[in-house]
């Protein structure tokens, strides 16, 4: 099994959270992602950089994948069959929660 097109629960309203998650990465990731020159980025006060992030995660989910490092397709180990078993070792796999995905 294949779940493809993940959509990640990820709490774009808890700015500590989105915080510490561009505080662990690379800014020059940062700045591709957001599509901001990384010159610019760097010149940016911390609080526009979070919202600008903020921003971009919000209008464009699949940067959520990018920033948060997360799959948005994955294969599915053989020993689990359900749909149910399949949602349950994503979260649990990845430690978020999801709003769906599709099976093949």
């Amino acid at each position: 099994m294949i779940a493809s097109n993940i959509e990640w629960d990820v709490d774009l309203k808890n700015t500590e959270e989105i915080e510490y998650i561009l505080s662990r990465l690379d800014d020059e990731k940062i700045a591709a992602a957001l599509r901001i020159p990384v010159k610019e980025y760097l010149k940016m006060p911390t609080e526009e950089r979070i919202g600008e992030a903020i921003w971009y995660l919000r209008h464009e989910p699949a940067l959520v994948n990018d920033l948060y490092g997360l799959p948005d397709r994955v294969e599915i180990p053989e020993e689990i069959d359900t749909v149910e078993d399949a949602a349950d070792w994503l979260s649990d796999t990845y430690g978020f929660c999801h709003r769906g995905f599709t099976i093949s």
